[in-house]
């Protein structure tokens, strides 16, 4: 069975995506200060990339950090906030988009 978007769960069989998750939890330690968290699926990841030259002169220099995962679902970010992607941060603003991937899913 699914899981409803407000039922936090993580990818199922999805090393990578697991790996990834990781490796924000521990920038977030490394780094407890992040003023700004950007979360979402392949939207906001694609600041990675395609955006990257944009994000760095706009966002690079505060200190703000991109933790999107592209295919991630509503119930996929929330299990990643409650298990450690910003624990002991008190950021300034936390820039979410989230959702789309739930529209053709039977996760309501």
């Amino acid at each position: 069975m699914l899981a409803g978007p407000s039922d936090p769960e993580p990818r199922p069989n999805d090393e990578v995506w697991m790996q990834r998750h990781l490796g924000y939890v521990a920038n977030t330690l490394s780094n407890p200060g992040i003023p700004i968290v950007f979360f979402g699926d392949s939207i906001t990841e694609r600041w990675h990339s395609t955006g990257l030259q944009i994000f760095n002169r706009l966002y690079g220099p505060r200190g703000v950090v991109n933790y999107g995962i592209g295919s991630d679902q509503i119930q996929h970010v929330h299990w990643r906030v409650i298990n450690g992607e910003v624990q002991g941060l008190r950021p300034k603003l936390v820039v979410l988009m989230i959702g789309t991937n739930n529209l053709d899913r039977k996760s309501t």
